[in-house]
């Protein structure tokens, strides 16, 4: 759960409608006139709304530390991380686990990092393909982006089952602005997602991305090759395709 606080001209906190399971307070000694908690199926409305008006939002997600979000800064992070991303000159970006090993590989001169679901599994003691829960995968970039200054890429694997919005909503606040999605549904038996479904997806994350004001670099995989699926003999084509629908979709 998120529960959100903006910063009201006077410098109190301004409550958002709405209830949930975490209160916010404001960090000044001026009282908060109301507090509210934000029910589950109106949290979705108030990231996008309060996100989207750029102010100084204050995060709460799921037992995580708090978390201020500058929508500003992280735009900028993100277009560093897009400008990154040349036609005929592909970005090499190193995987990153914790904190130690991203710090390690900033001092080496990478201007982002990915986060690697795989790795950050391992080091957790926890097995890859969803085996850790967004939570997990949120609680270790928190502790990357505190580290270092750099845009952040994370792979999330399928989704978690999560909804787009929770996805988005839950990277900015640990301070990520790239994500890798993949076509493999490992929370219902490693099903392949259609290319439509993929798709589909793919513009959620786009629009609750651009919802919230930033435009997040949005990576879309597709596990066709790892997979082995169908015949070989036009699987390079189906990729191209499914992939092809992706960028159309953001």
């Amino acid at each position: 759960r998120l529960a959100l606080a903006r910063r009201a001209p006077d410098g109190r906190a301004a409550d958002d409608d709405g209830a949930g399971a975490a209160v916010v307070a404001d960090r000044h000694p001026q009282p908060v006139r109301q507090q509210r908690v934000v029910r589950a199926a109106e949290h979705r409305a108030d990231v996008r709304r309060v996100l989207a008006g750029r102010v100084e939002v204050r995060v709460i997600a799921d037992g995580h530390r708090q978390h201020e979000i500058d929508t500003a800064a992280l735009q900028q992070r993100a277009n560093t991380l897009l400008d990154l991303h040349k036609p005929g000159d592909p970005v090499v970006l190193p995987t990153v686990w914790d904190a130690w090993s991203a710090a390690l590989a900033v001092a080496a001169g990478f201007a982002a990092l990915t986060v690697g679901s795989h790795p950050v599994a391992d080091s957790v003691g926890k097995p890859d393909n969803e085996g850790m829960t967004f939570d997990d995968l949120l609680t270790r970039v928190a502790q990357i982006t505190a580290k270092v200054d750099v845009p952040i890429s994370v792979d999330i694997e399928s989704g978690y089952g999560e909804d787009p919005e929770r996805l988005i909503a839950g990277l900015l606040s640990v301070g990520a602005v790239g994500l890798n999605v993949e076509d493999t549904v490992h929370s219902e038996a490693k099903r392949l997602r259609s290319a439509e479904e993929h798709a589909a997806l793919i513009g959620a994350l786009r629009r609750a991305a651009d919802a919230a004001g930033v435009h997040m670099v949005v990576n879309a995989r597709t596990d066709l090759f790892l997979r082995a699926d169908g015949d070989e003999s036009d699987r390079v084509s189906r990729a191209v395709d499914r992939l092809t629908l992706c960028a159309d979709a953001g």
